[in-house]
């Protein structure tokens, strides 16, 4: 994912049930975008002023979305499963957080590679799945100020390095690995 809107939301994942598939679906569709909003205003707000946006739950979702895109949608008679992308409206959100003294940033970094290396009693992992690289995968990276990409883990990326390269801080296996990803800036988390 290259750097995009701070004001997009992709991969919500929505499931729901009631006493019909278009009442699940509804239900589903307006809880999605709820959950984006909320991605959205932490976004666009410092870590330190989120308590404050439990007072910015008066702003009527439908009336800030601009639109939103459904996939991998699922159904049975009482159920809805699907997966969002939601794009909202600058203005307005600005407009919120500003009345409310809020200060917003709106510039989403260019992405930077996160490679998990796991390091237990069998040695270094990085390019085999394994718990690590499972839990950094199971979280949405994508949609952060500062967007994270995980390798392919591939065996074009066991060429380019190794777990113990990527951990001494080798620049030109690194260097590969930035062109590889269109990145500039790696990030190593060892566990």
């Amino acid at each position: 994912m290259l750097a995009g809107s701070v004001y997009t939301v992709d991969k919500i994942l929505v499931d729901a049930r009631a006493e019909s598939t278009s009442a699940a679906r509804a239900m589903a569709l307006r809880d999605g975008q709820t959950r984006a909003l909320n991605q959205v205003l932490q976004r666009l707000t410092k870590e330190e002023e989120w308590p404050s946006l439990s007072d910015m739950d008066t702003i009527d979702v439908e009336e800030v979305v601009e639109g939103f895109r459904v996939s991998n949608e699922k159904t049975s008679p009482k159920r809805y499963i699907a997966q969002l992308s939601v794009q909202f409206k600058p203005e307005p959100l600005r407009r919120a957080l500003l009345e409310e003294g809020l200060s917003i940033t709106e510039v989403q970094s260019r992405p930077y590679l996160l490679l998990p290396v796991l390091e237990d009693k069998r040695g270094l992992h990085l390019w085999r799945a394994n718990w690590w690289h499972r839990g950094w995968q199971s979280r949405d990276l994508g949609n952060n100020p500062v967007p994270l990409i995980l390798p392919r883990s591939d065996a074009k990326d066991a060429r380019l390095a190794t777990a113990r390269q990527v951990l001494a801080g080798n620049t030109n296996p690194l260097a590969k690995l930035k062109r590889r990803y269109g990145t500039q800036t790696v990030v190593v988390v060892h566990g």
